[in-house]
C-alpha cells in the first residue's frame, strides 16, 4: 500500500514494480487500476476482488458509494433491451471476417465492428479508435472480434445478442465466422430469457410449500426490505444478485438451487442458469398460487397446462374475422411481407398476412396490436395461436380451423393430415375401450361428487377411478389421478365435472352411452348429480342401435342396383378407406373421421341417407340416426348389393315380419 508517482512524473510507481514485481496498482487521479504485468487496466466493477478498494477510494475521493454497473458472478451483465438500435445497419448478413485488423492502426486483435456502418476499429484497451469513431459518428453499437460481446457507447453497457431480436443475426453470423458452427442460443421469447418447463433439481423442493413466509418478509441475513427470494429447499427469505447476493452464497453453501423471486414471482434454478415456468411444472404450481394469493389477495390466471406443456383451448370466442376465404393461402415458403425474414413466420387468418414471429422481429405482434387481428397460423409448426386468448388453439377440434390448417398441412408435407376423429367441435368418444376388465364389481355404490381429492383435498375438478373408486385431482390441478394411473394402472376414470369417462391406456373419451359396463355407474352418477336418471339415448348390445323407419326415404335415387364398388375412393380426397356412398347421387365421399366430404355434400346438396363401405351400415344425416337396412324395405336391395360387391355372397338376412296392415294392402 506505497503510495508512487506515476510514469509520467519520476517513474517511482515503475521503478517500484521493477524491483518488488508487484504489478497491480491503483490511479489516486481517475481511479483505474493498471497491471504492469499484464500492461493492461483492469475493470474494478467486474474483478471482485478490485471491488471493495475502487469502491472504498471512490467514497474518500467523492464522499459516496460508486455507481456500480449490474455485475453478476464476476462479469458484466448485459442489459436486455436498448434504444440505440435503430442505427443498426439494414444488412449484418454480411460483415468482415473476425481475423480483420483495425482499419486506422491496423492492431490485430482486440478489434471491435460498428454495427452501423460495420468499420473494423480497435478497443479502448489498444489505441482507442472504436470509441473515436463513436465519438465522431455517434455509432453507439459495436461487437467485440475478441468475445463476441455487444457494446453500445451510448447505455454505456454490455447488450445481450441472445435476447434483444436484432442483435441476434450478426451475432450467430460472427459466430459462425469465428468458430465454424452455429451459436449454442439459450431459449428467448418476447425481449426475456424464457422460462424452463422442465427441472431436474425438483427433489430436493420442501415438502410443505403450501405455508411459506409473506412476500413482504426482509433478508434474513441483511434485513434488506425488497429484491428479495424465498428458498424453495429451506424456505429461508434471501436478497438477490442485484443487493448482497445472500441467496446467490446460500446456493453456493447449501446447494439449494430453486428459489421464488418475491418482486415478480419468479422462479429460478441455480443449477440450470435458467428461469422455471411455476405455470407448467406440477410441482411448482402450488407454491407459486400461494405466494400469488399473498402477494395480490387472488388466485393467479393459470394458463391452461397439460403434461408439461401449454395446451391448446377446444374454443375461442375471436373466430368471427377470419377470412371467409381460407382455402386459397401462400405458400409456406413466404418471407415476412415486413422485413422479408425467410421463416419462423405465422399468416394472419383475417387478412392472409404473412409477417415474423415474435422470435424475430415481432411483426405478427405489431399488426395484431394495430389491426386486432388476433387468430394467426404458424408457418413453422402448423400451431394456431390467438393473441386475445393468450393461447394456442386446437384446429382439430374447433371446426372452423379445420380446413385452413388441412391445406397449410398439404402445402407442407403434401399430404393430409393425420387428424384425431373430432365431431361437432369436442372430440368424439370412443364406442369400444380394450381396458374395462379392471372395472370395479360394484360400481352401483360410489362416493358421491361433492367429495375433494383424497391427496391434496382439492374440491374440484376431480376425478373417480372406475377400478378402486378413489376420488384424486385433475391433471389440470395436481394430477393426482395421473400419477395414480402410472403407479396402479387403474385407466378408466370419471369426470365429477361434466361426468366424461376417459381412459388413459386409449388416451380417449369412452361414450358411457354406447359401451354398456359403463353405462350403470354413468346414470348413477348423472343421478348423484342432477337428481334424475340421464336422458340415455337408444343403445343396444353395445352399439348405437338403427332406427327402423326413416321420413327421408323419398331422396333416395330409383336405380340403387348399380351402385360403385366398394372399393372406389373418395371422390374429392381419393382417401382409400372410410368411405361412403350417396344412396341420392351415389357419389362416394370420405367420413367424418376422414376429411368430412360426405358431411360436407349433405350440408351442400341436402343428401341425408348414406351407405358405408367399411361395414355397410346405412346413415341418415337428418334423423342424426342409423337405419336398419335389414328392416327398411327401402334398403334391402342396395345393402344387399353392397353385401355382395364386398363380400362375395349374399347377406345373412335376419327374419322379419312386415305388420299385418303393410303385407294385406299390399296383397
Amino acid at each position: 500500500m506505497e503510495v508512487l508517482c506515476s510514469r509520467f512524473v519520476n517513474k517511482h510507481m515503475l521503478q517500484h514494480y521493477r524491483q518488488m514485481n508487484h504489478c497491480v496498482v491503483l490511479s489516486y487521479s481517475d481511479l483505474s487500476i493498471w497491471c504492469y504485468a499484464c500492461d493492461a487496466y483492469l475493470d474494478a466493477q467486474v474483478i471482485m476482488q478490485l471491488r471493495p478498494v475502487y469502491e472504498t477510494t471512490y467514497i474518500l475521493k467523492y464522499g459516496e458509494a460508486p455507481p456500480f454497473r449490474t455485475v453478476e458472478s464476476g462479469w458484466v451483465e448485459a442489459r436486455t433491451s436498448c434504444d440505440h438500435l435503430g442505427s443498426l445497419s439494414s444488412d449484418l448478413s454480411h460483415i468482415p471476417t473476425p481475423d480483420n485488423p483495425c482499419n486506422r492502426c491496423h492492431h490485430p486483435n482486440e478489434n471491435w465492428l460498428c454495427l452501423s456502418c460495420k468499420e473494423v476499429l480497435c478497443s479502448r484497451f489498444v489505441n482507442k479508435h472504436m470509441l473515436q469513431h463513436y465519438r465522431q459518428m455517434n455509432h453507439c453499437v459495436v461487437l467485440s472480434y475478441s468475445d463476441l460481446s455487444v457494446w453500445c457507447y451510448a447505455c454505456d453497457a454490455y447488450l445481450d445478442a441472445q435476447v434483444i431480436m436484432q442483435l441476434r443475426p450478426v451475432y450467430e453470423t460472427a459466430y459462425i465466422l469465428k468458430y465454424g458452427e452455429a451459436p449454442p442460443f439459450r431459449t428467448v421469447e418476447s425481449g426475456c430469457v424464457e422460462a424452463q418447463t422442465s427441472c431436474d433439481h425438483l427433489g430436493s423442493l420442501s415438502s410443505d410449500l403450501s405455508h411459506i413466509p409473506t412476500p413482504d418478509n426482509p433478508c434474513n441475513r441483511c434485513h434488506h426490505p425488497n429484491e428479495n427470494w424465498l428458498c424453495l429447499s429451506c424456505k429461508e427469505v434471501l436478497c438477490s444478485r442485484f443487493v448482497n447476493k445472500h441467496m446467490l452464497q446460500h446456493y453456493r453453501q447449501m446447494n439449494h438451487c430453486v428459489v421464488l423471486s418475491y418482486s415478480d414471482l419468479s422462479v429460478w434454478c441455480y443449477a440450470c442458469d435458467a428461469y422455471l415456468d411455476s405455470q407448467v411444472i406440477m410441482q411448482l404450481r402450488p407454491v407459486y398460487e400461494t405466494a400469488y394469493i399473498l402477494k395480490y389477495g387472488e388466485a393467479p390466471p393459470f394458463r391452461t397446462v397439460e403434461s408439461g406443456c401449454v395446451e391448446a383451448q377446444t374454443s375461442c370466442d375471436h373466430l368471427d374475422s377470419l377470412s371467409s376465404d381460407l382455402a386459397h393461402i401462400p405458400t409456406l415458403d413466404n418471407p415476412c411481407n415486413r422485413c422479408h425474414h425467410p421463416s419462423e413466420n405465422w399468416l394472419c387468418l383475417s387478412c392472409k398476412e404473412v409477417l415474423c414471429s415474435r422470435f424475430v422481429n415481432k411483426h405478427m405482434l405489431q399488426h395484431y396490436r394495430q389491426m386486432n387481428h388476433c387468430v394467426v397460423l404458424s408457418y413453422c409448426d402448423l400451431s394456431f395461436w390467438c393473441y386475445a386468448c393468450d393461447a394456442y388453439l386446437d384446429a382439430q377440434v374447433i371446426m372452423q380451423l379445420r380446413p385452413v390448417y388441412e391445406t397449410a398441412y398439404i402445402l407442407k408435407y403434401g399430404e393430409a393430415p393425420p387428424f384425431r376423429t373430432v365431431e361437432s367441435s369436442w372430440v368424439e368418444a370412443r364406442t369400444s375401450c380394450d381396458h374395462l376388465g379392471s372395472l370395479s364389481s360394484d360400481l352401483s355404490h360410489i362416493p358421491t361428487l361433492d367429495n375433494p381429492c383424497n391427496r391434496c383435498h382439492h374440491p374440484s375438478e376431480n376425478w373417480l377411478c372406475l377400478s378402486c373408486k378413489e376420488v384424486l385431482c385433475s391433471r389440470f390441478v395436481n394430477k393426482h389421478m395421473l400419477q395414480h394411473y402410472r403407479q396402479m394402472n387403474h385407466c378408466v376414470v370419471l369426470g365429477y365435472s361434466d361426468l366424461s369417462i376417459w381412459c388413459y391406456a386409449c388416451d380417449a373419451y369412452l361414450d358411457a352411452q354406447v359401451i354398456m359396463q359403463l353405462r350403470p355407474v354413468y346414470e348413477t352418477a348423472y343421478i348423484l348429480k342432477y337428481g334424475e336418471a340421464p336422458p340415455f339415448r337408444t343403445v343396444e348390445s353395445g352399439w348405437v342401435e338403427a332406427r327402423t323407419s326413416c321420413d327421408h326415404l323419398g331422396s333416395l335415387s330409383s336405380d340403387l342396383s348399380h351402385i360403385p364398388t366398394p372399393d372406389n375412393s373418395c371422390n374429392r380426397c381419393h382417401h382409400p378407406s372410410e368411405n361412403w356412398l350417396c344412396l341420392s347421387c351415389k357419389e362416394v365421399l370420405c367420413s367424418r373421421f376422414v376429411n368430412k366430404h360426405m358431411l360436407q355434400h349433405y350440408r351442400q346438396m341436402n343428401h341425408c341417407v348414406v351407405l358405408s363401405y367399411s361395414d355397410l351400415s346405412v346413415w341418415c344425416y337428418a334423423c342424426d340416426a342409423y337405419l336398419d337396412a335389414q328392416v327398411i324395405m327401402q334398403l334391402r336391395p342396395v345393402y344387399e348389393t353392397a353385401y355382395i360387391l364386398k363380400c362375395g355372397e349374399a347377406p345373412p338376412f335376419r327374419t322379419v315380419e312386415l305388420p299385418k296392415d303393410s303385407t294385406s294392402s299390399n296383397n
